[in-house]
């Protein structure tokens, strides 16, 4: 028997050549895999690339939708010959050659969906093409590029000539192989040029080009394929039946290498997907880095003696393995720690950073974060780790790791883990620096991570260096250590010279800044050494009196500064009370300032001291009801202690040090003038937290989301004011910490028992905070005067947090389902029903109510035969479909299984529902008419335990319990892929 096409032997043809539809289904599939994981795909102008070059039919027209794409890049000039040598000397031979081999594989392609061969590698061609940015001398390196590739192009121009010549199996299974390893180095191309670093310096572009590994690699495959391309035409032709078993071994040799080779690359794809979801689980505080600090570490020259012996401690592999500096506030704590960061960074060993505070994001003050942080750090340090973390973590279905985690736990999973795996431990010791854990906001939790720390630290090939003040909760788990640097012990000279130095600078600097305005010779060293001696063994009184005289005229401010300070006391605070003291006598000098701009003054710093997170100008601006340049000019006069954003809108007004918060919040050594305001610091800011809730700031809509149809992170969300976010998540904390929270019950219950509790909760859901909401009520919840002085808000605050918690998953993903879901259905002999229903005139109505075991989705329809709003729930062992719009029953009731969780799922539009019957069958029905659509086949290898739709409904998955993945067409009920 022939072959219809060829007219040699069928069945010794079959027998030699590969298979052409199975290489075809491996190893373009697997070419087009790489591509729809990469960013490419990600790009809006990709389906456009692709959708244009879908209605090419010739090589002409091809040239011509790349010349109308080039023709609009930004920096594309008309009548670029490099362009024009380009298009002509090799795109249009290519688009031809590549027209004849997608021919001679057509019919193959033709059988398997979702493939067009010829349309990918031209809008690929385009993307390339967009990469140059129309840059002349990038076409030119790319018309370089194509040079490389002229040995494919004119081996194969012969088939151009001659298109109508039939082709065998051995030369469609080398041609597939062909196209495959085009789009490879196509993309591979894509890749190299996309880098920023090649976007930025023209000369790279050809030389990573050209010198790229991975591309040479590609373009030697293609070389070997094209020539046994040739060497199987011209065999098949003469029916040369021993040619084409030879010319199938070497098409298989060239095709496995690139299995392997993809094989890899999928291995590395997965890793990276692992990776990047470890990484999302464990959300590291970016804000706590050294990378993240604005300030330096200590000004050069000083500190030597210390971070030698840090140094010395961090290269010594037999030495303890955590050395904790103590010291009182503003001896410099943070700043050695920071060029310590530093100097292990320049010797290859700084395995992480956690810089605590309080003043800066709130993640950054919670014990909790530090060791998710630290562990996203090691990862980037070390292969050897995260390749242990990998291997610690596999099979565990949620990655083992959250900041949510207990402290025993995350050391576990973070060190004691993925350490034991190890089989070679890197050298040098990675260290870990932990700064500022007096930062944090629980000083319990802080002294458990540390005794589990002290634990484990001897077995892990870590060192960790802490540092703190020496607070009783740390004290108690570190003093004992043998290695403990207390800074406010070391010797006043030490500490003087440096401190003198650091003066020097800093005064040099402002003589610099003022040149023609000061003397050479101001300060005098008599000046200087006066300062220094003030400062006793504190940089922070050192940079303070720097930041005072800096601003407006230093020598009339130094003079009074060491005119008015007394000699320095016994203790190490008298000195920076005295200059604190100083600074706020200016800031509110009645004969230079109205009573409302030293009132502004007050309430801007006791705010600043006062909240969790730091607040932004703008925040401030509506909080007190004035101007956000209000708010600047009362800053202005605290700019030496106060740390202020350059913009009004973002976050971030703190103190420049903790040591001024000490100073206001200690009765004993603050001003009298001051010290009323701190005193009665939170009920102020509660009441006007309550003001902005109670004001028309707070209405309904407040994301401003334009439809209910898509979830709130597909939609642009208005920028909320921040006066009212700042009021919607702190007015509780200052409610708790006030002296007479009772007062303000009455406002309270105004806000909460009625509409602008949705308003509230609306605004938690567009910011991303409703994990928030239950902790303010619970906050609320705890004040004893509630419960007496307010039964009926008690009430309604203990409906309200089980209202967010039944319908959290609901308004998280979108925030229109508050009003449109959450509360039609609630239930209508409820608080929530009755304060906040009648104000909502048009909502869905519930006509009968049923108890379920478990609310497993809720979906939105738009298109189809969908009609509306679907609820899918479990009762008694049965699933059942509701239509939210109509309280309509839509089916009779299915059973479920064990797990209906996992084993009922709807498409993302809402128009079909997949279930599992018996553990064998699958069902899908339409959703809205409850009609069977198909059903799929029983698999002989075991049963189905879990599904899942494509967001347009198109395709399947189904998991089994033998661990194969299958991947079904729904439109054809046809099994398209298994997956081990």
């Amino acid at each position: 028997m022939t072959s219809p096409n060829t007219g040699y032997p069928q069945g010794s043809m079959e027998e030699a050549a590969l298979n052409p539809e199975v290489t075809f289904k491996e190893l373009w599939a697997q070419a087009v895999k790489k591509i729809e994981h990469s960013d490419i795909v990600k790009s809006p102008r990709w389906n456009r690339m692709l959708e244009d070059m879908s209605t090419c039919r010739s090589a002409q027209e091809v040239c011509m939708k790349m010349e109308k794409a080039v023709s609009a890049l930004k920096d594309f000039r008309r009548g670029n010959s490099q362009w024009a040598n380009l298009r002509t000397r090799y795109l249009k031979p290519a688009a031809e050659v590549l027209f004849v081999i997608n021919n001679a594989v057509s019919a193959v392609a033709a059988g398997i969906p979702g493939m067009p061969v010829g349309n990918t590698i031209f809008a690929m061609l385009g993307m390339l093409l967009e990469a140059t940015k129309g840059v002349s001398e990038r076409f030119e390196a790319l018309s370089e590029f194509f040079e490389e590739m002229s040995f494919f192009w004119t081996s194969l121009k012969v088939r151009v000539d001659n298109r109508h010549q039939s082709v065998g199996p051995a030369a469609q299974t080398v041609d597939i192989a062909i196209l495959a390893h085009l789009l490879d180095t196509i993309f591979l191309a894509i890749e190299i040029v996309s880098e920023p670093v090649l976007r930025a310096r023209l000369g790279f572009f050809w030389n990573a080009l050209a010198k790229n590994d991975k591309v040479q690699s590609a373009l030697k495959r293609l070389r070997t394929l094209t020539d046994i391309e040739t060497r199987a035409i011209a065999a098949e032709t003469q029916y040369l039946v021993s040619d084409v078993h030879a010319i199938s071994a070497e098409t298989k040799k060239v095709i496995e290498a690139w299995r392997e080779e993809l094989s890899n690359v999928r291995q590395a794809e997965k890793n990276r997907r692992v990776l990047a979801d470890v990484l999302a689980r464990l959300t590291p505080a970016s804000s706590a880095s050294i990378d993240a600090q604005s300030v330096e570490g200590c000004m050069p020259g000083t500190r030597l003696r210390i971070l030698k012996d840090l140094q010395d401690w961090s290269r010594d592999p037999q030495a303890q393995k955590i050395y904790w500096m103590s010291g009182m506030a503003g001896t410099g704590k943070s700043a050695i720690a920071r060029s310590f960061c530093h100097i292990l960074r320049e010797d290859s060993m700084l395995g992480g950073s956690f810089f605590c505070s309080r003043r800066g994001d709130v993640e950054n003050g919670d014990v909790k974060r530090i060791l998710p942080t630290l562990c996203a750090s090691l990862i980037s340090y070390s292969t050897s780790y995260t390749r242990s973390l990998l291997s610690a973590l596999e099979g565990r279905k949620d990655r083992g790791l959250s900041p949510h985690l207990n402290l025993r736990k995350q050391i576990e999973m973070i060190l004691e883990s993925p350490f034991s795996e190890m089989k070679n431990i890197p050298e040098p010791i990675a260290v870990l620096v932990i700064d500022g854990l007096d930062e944090c906001f629980n000083d319990d939790v802080t002294g458990d991570m540390l005794r589990e720390l002290v634990k484990v630290a001897p077995g892990l090939p870590l060192k960790f260096f802490l540092t703190s003040r020496p607070e009783p909760a740390i004290r108690r788990q570190l003093e004992k250590l043998d290695l403990v640097l207390r800074l406010h012990d070391i010797e006043k000279s030490v500490v003087g010279a440096d401190i003198s130095a650091y003066l020097t600078a800093g005064f040099c600097s402002i003589r610099n800044e003022r040149r023609g305005e000061l003397p050479l010779d101001w300060p005098s060293a008599g000046d200087i050494d006066v300062v220094a001696q003030l400062s006793g063994k504190l940089f922070i009184y050192a940079f303070t009196v720097l930041q005072y005289v800096r601003r407006r005229d230093p020598r009339g401010r130094l003079r009074k500064l060491l005119g008015d300070i007394s000699s320095p006391d016994s203790t190490l605070t008298r000195a920076l009370d005295d200059i604190y003291s100083l600074v706020l006598t200016e800031a509110l000098d009645p004969g230079i300032y109205s009573g409302q701009e030293i009132d502004i003054t007050r309430q801007v710093l006791t705010a600043i001291l006062s909240s969790l997170h730091p607040p932004s100008i703008q925040a401030l601006a509506g909080l007190f009801d004035v101007d956000p340049p209000d708010i600047r000019a009362a800053l202005d006069r605290l700019y030496a202690v106060i740390y202020v954003p350059l913009r009004d809108d973002i976050d971030g007004l703190s103190t420049f040090h903790t040591s001024f918060g000490d100073f206001l919040n200690s009765p004993a050594r603050n001003p009298f003038y001051i010290a009323e305001t701190m005193s009665e610091r939170h009920q102020m800011l509660a009441t006007k937290c309550l003001g902005v809730l109670l004001s028309k700031r707070l209405h309904f809509n407040m994301s401003d989301a334009r439809t209910s149809y898509l979830p709130t992170s597909e939609q642009r969300i208005a920028c909320i004011d921040q006066s009212v976010i700042y009021a919607c998540t702190s007015f509780s904390a200052h409610m708790r910490n006030a002296d007479h929270p009772c007062r303000l019950l009455a406002t309270l219950g105004i806000i909460f028992m009625g509409p602008r509790f949705l308003f509230w909760l609306e605004v938690l859901s567009a910011i991303g905070r409703l994990d928030n909401a239950q902790t303010i009520l619970d906050d609320l919840l705890l004040l004893v005067p509630i419960t007496l002085l307010a039964p009926l808000l008690t009430l309604f605050l203990h409906e309200a947090r089980d209202f967010i918690e039944a319908n959290k998953a609901t308004i998280s993903e979108k925030v229109t389902d508050i009003y449109l879901v959450a509360l039609p259905l609630t239930n209508r002999w409820s608080f929530i029903d009755y304060y906040c229903k009648p104000y909502f005139s048009q909502l869905a109505v519930v006509s009968d109510y049923h108890k379920f075991d478990g609310l497993l989705q809720i979906t939105t329809g738009s298109q189809g035969d969908c009609d509306g709003q679907f609820v899918g729930e479990t009762t008694g062992g049965t699933f059942r479909v509701w239509n939210l719009k109509s309280g309509k029953q839509l089916n009779p009731g299915w059973p479920t299984g064990p797990r209906p969780e996992s084993s009922i799922t709807f498409s993302r539009d809402g128009r079909w529902v997949a279930y599992i019957e018996d553990d064998s069958l699958i069902r899908i029905q339409n959703a809205g008419k409850m009609k069977e659509h198909l059903r799929l086949p029983p698999l002989a290898d075991s049963g189905i335990t879990c599904l899942a739709l494509t967001s347009n409904g198109r395709y399947l998955a189904s998991g089994s319990s033998s661990g194969i993945t299958y991947i079904w067409d729904l439109e054809t009920a046809e099994l398209l892929q298994s997956l081990r």
